[in-house]
């Protein structure tokens, strides 16, 4: 699924209804994913705008692809409620994104994979600079 998110303030939270994801992660371990309060968030590197974002889902573990990612995370989440979802005001989707917790209740894995992120650092561009 792909789609395009409204951008604000650096951050977009992936989090489920009824409890926490999984325990704390500071962003200065990776500088792209930090866990606090039972959310994960992936850290942007505009201040505002567009993010291009594409979500695939999995049954097993993917192989890796390293292609031109310049940044590649994964952490492990919990869904108690089966409502493992990105929170995030969007525009111009070409589909919804899907629910992350694909099976329901129970244990993920998250693969985040970024580029671009410093291409527009705090700012507020026009075009799309992150993927």
């Amino acid at each position: 699924m792909r789609g395009r998110v409204v951008q604000d303030q650096g951050s977009r939270p992936i989090s489920d209804e009824d409890g926490p994801t999984g325990p704390d992660l500071d962003r200065g371990h990776n500088g792209l994913l930090r866990v606090a309060d039972g959310v994960i968030t992936v850290m942007t590197g505009i201040h505002t705008g567009d993010v291009d974002v594409t979500v695939t889902l999995h049954h097993t573990r993917p192989e890796p692809d390293a292609g031109d990612w310049q940044e590649i995370v994964e952490v492990s989440a919990h869904s108690a409620s089966g409502d493992l979802t990105i929170r995030v005001i969007m525009d111009d989707l070409d589909e919804e994104l899907p629910v992350l917790s694909f099976n329901g209740p129970g244990d993920y894995r998250l693969r985040v994979h970024a580029r671009g992120r410093d291409t527009a650092v705090d700012l507020a561009p026009d075009e799309v600079t992150e993927r």
